[in-house]
């Protein structure tokens, strides 16, 4: 597939196949730490998937033996001269206070459900960003971890309100205070990881998964994230009004007859999205 105009040459590699888009940061010597280009890119590129008629779900991974090791550390070097030095990257983005540019609050607006494909080190930032997709698939050798207090910051990425959400209060409380790393196969027992895949095939668990969600009604899916996100914050009396409209406006879709048709007759649905 031809790279969208809006990525910035091979700092995150696009592609599309089998309605699944594969983002990859690319710095693969360094296990791709985040840079403030390699955020943006990837914001913009998800937004890219996101409206491409074409792509059903995304699978976000990173080239070679690393997923993301966290920030540039060139970048914490600079900031850790005092003032009048470059903040690190996490610092700098919190200064700046743009939601928009994270990516917790970007993938959880997206209509397309998004796996990460853990391979390597997801570690500070790509610690953030593992946990900021809506489903993670992890190598059993790989390490994850937040390093926050370690490195005398504090939880980023949304971290500090979506780990309690995943694997519960003590328990995030338990990786986010100790800055410690844990396998890939500790994070599947933990629930951080939805599941856990051999050394090398990481990716190609995560597209298997993505390829099963990318069968389903892109509707049907949309509508559920946004039912599941809003959910967080919502009551039961609010969280039952949003499934009854939601269903309503669902029943009248050509997905939704397309799937009782395939049901009664026994086979694949062919969903449209409409």
């Amino acid at each position: 597939m031809v790279r969208p105009a809006s990525e910035p040459e091979g700092i995150v590699l696009f592609d599309v196949a089998d309605s699944i888009a594969t983002l990859t940061l690319n710095n693969p010597v360094k296990l791709n730490p985040m840079t403030p280009e390699m955020r943006h890119a990837l914001v913009q590129l998800l937004r890219v998937a996101d409206d491409d008629t074409c792509v059903r779900a995304v699978v976000i991974t990173g080239a070679g033996r690393g997923f993301c090791a966290g920030a540039d550390v060139n970048a914490l070097r600079r900031g850790a001269d005092g003032e009048g030095q470059e903040l690190p990257l996490g610092l700098a983005h919190a200064a700046s206070a743009d939601l928009s540019q994270t990516f917790a609050w970007t993938i959880s607006r997206m209509a397309k459900p998004v796996v990460a494909a853990i391979n390597g080190p997801a570690i500070g930032l790509g610690f953030g960003l593992a946990l900021s997709c809506d489903l993670r698939v992890a190598a059993e050798d790989a390490r994850i971890g937040a390093r926050f207090p370690r490195l005398g910051v504090s939880a980023e990425e949304a971290s500090s309100y979506l780990l309690p959400r995943i694997i519960g209060l003590a328990r995030a409380l338990d990786v986010l205070l100790s800055g410690r790393l844990m396998l890939g196969r500790e994070a599947h027992e933990l629930g951080l990881v939805d599941r856990v895949a051999p050394a090398g095939q990481a990716l190609s668990a995560a597209r298997a998964l993505a390829g099963e969600l990318a069968e389903n009604s892109p509707l049907a899916v949309a509508v559920i994230k946004h039912q599941v996100y809003g959910g967080l914050e919502s009551t039961m009396e609010q969280q039952l009004l949003r499934e009854l409209t939601a269903t309503r406006e669902l029943l009248k879709s050509r997905d939704h007859a397309e799937g009782i048709r395939s049901f009664m007759e026994r086979r694949q649905p062919r969903f449209e999205g409409r």
